[in-house]
């Protein structure tokens, strides 16, 4: 196809769109940054250097590890599209990858100016003073979660800061977490917003939940909250105490999340193939709880379903608290138990996401998250061999139940 493509009579600007989605398409298939990159040096090698192309191919160069062509992707897009909101949005998640959280977090705002900001932001919403780091005393600042349940956890570690700033916050997000937040934030306003139809609630300025790390200058070591910043509700609480140990009156218990909101761009990347993990899981010593609410109905036995009890992120958060361990892919299930400051092993790829950092196990945003990474892109075989082979046995040896 590649090489019949090639011998097409097409101008320089279509084959260097084609290059770019061929390129965009292959790493969202194959999980393997080097199959992208592939398509990506073909548009090199025939001098095709567009902006596209050099947007594209950014982040899996860096995936992949190959630096100096990356940071000549990288010096290229800030050199010639120092303006263009795409370049610095897709600069913004290496620039973080690397821990350079100031910068990494201005270039971030760009997604404000993206034509897909309006699937997230309301333009009525857009219409509105957007808070900019000004004083808030005396204001009413409207917090919107625009993107995932995951990041609305993440970015819940703020809002005791903006307490002590602002006359009343309010947190628009999404009606799973309304419960978890009232909780722990009794002084913010929770409410529920929806896309496109204008909120019946007064404020004077607002902001994106994701550029609440720009607004304070965050940087590596200044990160607030890396151990547990939230609690369930005392009423989850005493049911799930009650129920988990009804159905494991003994210890160890797991909690499993092997794959996250299908819809994410990424998903098939971060989501472990369910038969996969459960042919890893030990059959004697633990007993597994699924934190997701849709599970195959041919599972193993010492996986133990309780989706339809889990209503709310507040029964989440219950039953991670009775958990002695959390294991999960990069899914809102991770950041729940890293907020709740139980011990957790993160399964991800091995250049991954730009929280949990290119190298290493520890991640700045929760003390208690250990992020352990696949041997190789898509080699989930070798990264479970490590967790349920080595690691695994080697946690339970060192503690009695």
């Amino acid at each position: 196809m590649i090489e019949a493509f090639d011998a097409a009579p097409l101008d320089a600007s279509q084959r260097a769109r084609f290059y770019a989605l061929a390129g965009h398409l292959a790493l969202a298939a194959s999980g393997d940054p080097a199959t992208a990159i592939l398509h990506f040096e073909r548009a090199f090698a025939a001098g095709l250097i567009d902006r596209r192309v050099l947007i594209n191919a950014l982040l899996p160069y860096h995936e992949a590890g190959h630096l100096e062509r990356a940071a000549w992707i990288e010096a290229r897009l800030a050199e010639d599209y120092a303006n263009d909101a795409e370049a610095r949005f897709a600069r913004a998640f290496v620039v973080l990858a690397r821990g350079d959280y100031v910068p990494g977090f201005a270039l971030a705002e760009a997604r404000y100016e993206l034509a897909e900001a309006a699937h997230a932001i309301s333009p009525w919403l857009a219409a509105r003073p957007r808070w900019q780091g000004e004083p808030l005393a005396g204001t009413r600042l409207l917090v919107h979660a625009e993107q995932g349940l995951g990041d609305a956890i993440m970015m819940a570690r703020y809002l005791p800061l903006l307490i002590q700033k602002a006359a009343e916050v309010i947190v628009d997000c999404r009606a799973p977490l309304h419960d978890l937040l009232a909780e722990n934030f009794p002084a913010c306003r929770i409410v529920a917003g929806e896309l496109g139809r204008p909120l019946d609630v007064p404020f004077d300025v607002w902001t994106g939940m994701m550029s609440l790390p720009h607004l304070f200058a965050t940087r590596v070591e200044s990160v607030p909250a890396r151990a547990a910043y939230l609690a369930p509700p005392p009423e989850a609480s005493a049911y799930w105490r009650t129920r988990v140990a009804e159905l494991a009156p003994t210890g160890p218990r797991i909690g499993l999340a092997w794959s996250g909101n299908p819809l994410h761009p990424a998903n098939r990347r971060r989501s472990l193939p369910f038969a996969l993990l459960a042919a890893h899981l030990p059959a004697a010593a633990c007993r597994f709880f699924a934190l997701q609410t849709e599970i195959p109905s041919a599972r193993p036995a010492q996986l133990i379903d309780v989706g339809e009890e889990l209503v709310t992120l507040a029964d989440t958060a219950a039953l991670i608290d009775e958990m002695d361990l959390v294991i999960s892919v990069d899914t809102s299930s991770a950041h729940l138990a890293g907020a709740l400051g139980k011990e957790t092993w993160l399964l991800a790829p091995p250049r991954w996401e730009w929280r949990w950092g290119w190298a290493g196990e520890r991640t700045p945003w929760y003390d208690s998250v250990r992020v352990l990474r696949q041997p190789s892109p898509g080699n989930w075989e070798g990264l479970l061999d490590e967790v349920f082979g080595r690691r695994l046995p080697q946690w339970l040896a060192e503690r009695s139940f």
